[in-house]
């Protein structure tokens, strides 16, 4: 008789054991699902938002924390296009034949991304330059920047002429 209490007491014990590691390997697996699919949207909507078959392999990381500053002791940088030109100013007038492209997305986690290219550049290097912009807007209307990067194409003779992280001669 006591052979069989002890039997069936270590047949509890191994049940739980069991499944305990039954849900334990479920919610390892739930949590990997979670994972990948975040990671799956942050990288599609950070590198979709690029024009031209661009990467983001082609972008440099910038140092974004004066733009921070300058951005938090202004009230009126509410937008991505807001955050570009208080860290580049876009003159228009001084070379009619610029061209601009923007473009804008919110993913479904509410991140940011704002892109900008400027071509035909009145520069004696640089020809176009790409800036990637990822940033977080708050519920009172305040931007934080998460990244920025830049891409850029030499003019011939001083460099590269596809996009590139790497600075003009």
């Amino acid at each position: 008789m006591y052979h069989c209490i002890t039997s069936n007491r270590a047949l509890n014990l191994n049940s739980i054991y069991i499944l305990i590691m039954y849900k334990l390997f479920q919610l390892l697996l739930i949590l990997t699902l979670i994972f990948q699919t975040y990671s799956c949207i942050n990288a599609d909507q950070s590198a979709a938002i690029l024009l031209d078959g661009m990467e983001l392999n082609q972008f440099r990381d910038i140092d974004y924390k004066n733009l921070q500053k300058t951005i938090d002791a202004r009230e009126d940088v509410k937008t991505g296009i807001d955050a570009l030109r208080a860290y580049y100013p876009i003159n228009s007038e001084s070379n009619s034949e610029n061209a601009f492209k923007t473009k804008a997305i919110t993913n479904e986690l509410g991140s940011n991304y704002f892109f900008f290219q400027q071509d035909n550049l009145k520069d004696d290097s640089l020809d176009a330059i790409a800036i990637w912009i990822e940033y977080d807007l708050s519920s009172n209307g305040r931007i934080t920047i998460l990244g920025l990067k830049e891409s850029y194409q030499c003019k011939e003779g001083r460099g590269h002429q596809e996009w590139s992280d790497e600075l003009c001669q």
